[in-house]
């Protein structure tokens, strides 16, 4: 169902304990630097159990700087946001 509401929401999705999870390359650029290495485009569920844990950076897995960053890529789908 993750993989499915991604592609048809086009949309960009930050998990706490994983790397980002793209619906297309093309969102890759919208991305702030720091996630876009780590970003994966996901088409099936199979993608999604192979995406490795993200990396952590600082003490947490993501810096408050990097959360207030993404905060909107992870509400809005990537197309919406300028």
């Amino acid at each position: 169902m993750l993989v499915r509401f991604i592609g048809l929401a086009d949309a960009v999705v930050l998990a706490p304990d994983r790397s980002t999870l793209l619906a297309r390359e093309g969102q890759r650029h919208h991305l702030p630097e720091m996630l876009r290495a780590d970003a994966t485009v996901v088409t099936a569920g199979s993608d999604v159990e192979r995406v490795p844990a993200a990396p952590r950076r600082g003490v947490g897995v993501r810096s408050d700087r990097v959360a207030r960053e993404t905060a909107l890529l992870s509400c809005w789908p990537v197309s919406t946001v300028q």
